[in-house]
C-alpha cells in the first residue's frame, strides 16, 4: 500500500514520495522488460510506460468539480502540487538562487521571481539572455513552490536566468485579468530594455502556452517586439473545444488531464452573471471566450515555435490545429510528437528517456535562434 500510493506524504516512512516512485517504476520496468521477451515491442520504453503506468494509479485522483467550494478548491490545488512537485527535480537550494521582483506597469503590479542556477549574470544585464516562464496548472493552480525545482532545471540546462511569473489564479482572479497581469510583466520589460526581446525566450506548458499565445497576439496587435522564440509543452490552444470531433480518443482515463477535468477548470476562468440564462448567458460566454482564446485571433508575427505534445493526451489536436495556423500564417515552427506520450511529457526527464531527449532537442532549438 505503501508504494501503490507514491503520491501520498506519509510523515512517518522513511522513503521519500521521489524514492517510492522509483521503486515502483523499477519494478514495473522489471515485468515490461520481461514481457517484452514473449510481445513485440514496444513503442515506449519501458521507463516511460512504467511511469504512465504510476500516473494511472496515482491517488489521490487529480480531480475537479465545475463549481467547486473554498475547501474543494484548495485539496485539489494541495493534489496538484504534491504529484508535480514529486516529478518535477528537485532544487538544490545551495546552488539554485529564487529572489522576489514586482513588476509595476500602468498602476498594475505584479509578482514574480528570477531563478538562477549556477553563476550567471541578472536577466537586467543586457548581454544576458534570459527566459520568460509562464506556467501551466489550468489556469486554477501552479505557484514559484510547484515550479522552482524544474525551473532551476532550466535555468541550468540552458545556462540563463529564469523568470517565472506569479500571475493571480482562477477563480479569484478571471483569465483575462491574469492574462492583463503578463502583458503588465512584459510591458514593464520594454520600459526597463527596449531591446530585451532580443534576448528573451518565450516557454509555458499547457494553460501557459495559451497565455504566451494570446500575449504575442496582443503584443503584434499593438506593434510591439516578441521574443526570439517560444517553447511551448502541450498548450492549450482552444478553450472552446471545437475541435473535440476530431478527437478519436476522448476517453476519460487520459493520464493526469481528462477532457472533463479540463471543461470543469474551464468553468472557472470567466466572470459571467449569475443572474444570465439562455440565450443571454452563452451570448456572454462566448464574448468572453473569444477575448481570451487564441483560436479566435491571428496567428501573423510570431516568432519562430517549438512545440511538444503527446499522441496520446486531449491537446493533441491543438497542437496539430496550431500548426496549421502558424504554417498558414507563413510562420515557423517544429511540432515534435511523443508518440504514446502523455501531457507535458518533457517536464518528466527524470522518470523518461524520451522527455530528456525531448528537453535536449528544446535546449538546441534555443541555441539556434
Amino acid at each position: 500500500m505503501v508504494f501503490i500510493q507514491p503520491f501520498i506524504n506519509y510523515r512517518t516512512l522513511y522513503f521519500s514520495q521521489s524514492a517510492r516512485i522509483t521503486a515502483l517504476q523499477t519494478t514495473f520496468m522489471a515485468r515490461i522488460w520481461a514481457l517484452s521477451l514473449f510481445q513485440p515491442l514496444q513503442v515506449l520504453s519501458p521507463a516511460s510506460d512504467a511511469l504512465i503506468e504510476i500516473m494511472r494509479l496515482h491517488h489521490p485522483p487529480l480531480f475537479l468539480s465545475s463549481s467547486p467550494d473554498r475547501t474543494q478548491l484548495r485539496e485539489y490545488r494541495s493534489t496538484a502540487k504534491k504529484i508535480f512537485k514529486t516529478l518535477y527535480p528537485q532544487r538544490n537550494k545551495q546552488t539554485c538562487k529564487i529572489e522576489p521582483i514586482v513588476y509595476e506597469y500602468n498602476n498594475r503590479q505584479v509578482h514574480a521571481y528570477s531563478i538562477k542556477e549556477g553563476d550567471m549574470n541578472d536577466w537586467t544585464d543586457t548581454s544576458q539572455d534570459f527566459l520568460l516562464y509562464i506556467h501551466g496548472g489550468g489556469f486554477v493552480s501552479g505557484d514559484i513552490d510547484t515550479y522552482a525545482g524544474y525551473e532551476c532545471y532550466l535555468s541550468k540546462e540552458y545556462h540563463m536566468p529564469v523568470i517565472h511569473i506569479e500571475y493571480r489564479l482562477s477563480p479569484e482572479s478571471t483569465l483575462l485579468s491574469s492574462i492583463n497581469e503578463v502583458v503588465a510583466v512584459y510591458m514593464s520589460m520594454l520600459e526597463f530594455d527596449r531591446n530585451i526581446t532580443q534576448r528573451m525566450i518565450g516557454m509555458g506548458d499547457s494553460s501557459g502556452g495559451l497565455m504566451w499565445l494570446r500575449l504575442i497576439q496582443m503584443m503584434v496587435e499593438e506593434q510591439q517586439p516578441v521574443p526570439l522564440g517560444l517553447v511551448l509543452l502541450s498548450p492549450w490552444v482552444d478553450l472552446s473545444f471545437m475541435d473535440i470531433e476530431l478527437d478519436s480518443d476522448a476517453r476519460e482515463n487520459r493520464v493526469l488531464l481528462s477532457l472533463q477535468l479540463a471543461l470543469n477548470l474551464r468553468e472557472q476562468i470567466l466572470d459571467i452573471d449569475k443572474n444570465f440564462k439562455g440565450p443571454t448567458y452563452f451570448e456572454e460566454f462566448i464574448k468572453q471566450l473569444n477575448e481570451v482564446n487564441p483560436i479566435a485571433h491571428s496567428f501573423e508575427g510570431l516568432p519562430p515555435v517549438y512545440v511538444t505534445v503527446g499522441t496520446e493526451e486531449l491537446f493533441y489536436c491543438d497542437a496539430l490545429m496550431l500548426e496549421q495556423k502558424i504554417l498558414a500564417s507563413n510562420r515557423e515552427i517544429i511540432l515534435d510528437k511523443g508518440y504514446g506520450l502523455m501531457h507535458a511529457y518533457p517536464m518528466y526527464h527524470r522518470w523518461s528517456p524520451e522527455a530528456a531527449c525531448a528537453q535536449n532537442k528544446i535546449r538546441t532549438f534555443i541555441e539556434e535562434l
